[in-house]
């Protein structure tokens, strides 16, 4: 994950620290906020998936061979894509089933 403001990203990326004045990222809330799309904290506004391309393609050391594409930022964009997705559907069906509109038979 990487700051989405140019300044914070390359201070980011250069010391992997971020500005004193920035939004710390926290992945529970972050969460949080692509599945429901009524719910706003600032994580989705201030952080993103690194826009680092030669991310997808060259495995970090840490990270064995395998899985390497699981933990990518192209992996990360479009399960937060598949995420938004899913809250919408899920947010829309339960006021629908709280409004009356959907019927159990």
């Amino acid at each position: 994950m990487a700051p989405n403001d140019k300044d914070a990203y390359l201070e980011f990326k250069a010391s992997s620290r971020l500005p004193p004045h920035y939004e710390h990222f926290n992945p529970f809330i972050y969460s949080l906020e692509n599945s429901f799309p009524l719910i706003r904290f600032g994580q989705a506004d201030h952080w993103q998936a690194s826009l680092d391309a030669q991310w997808r393609f060259s495995p970090r050391p840490w990270v064995p061979e395998s899985l390497s594409w699981f933990l990518s930022p192209w992996t990360l964009r479009r399960f937060r894509w598949l995420q938004i997705c899913l809250g919408w559907f899920f947010t829309t069906m339960g006021v629908a089933a709280v409004t009356g509109i959907v019927h159990r038979e």
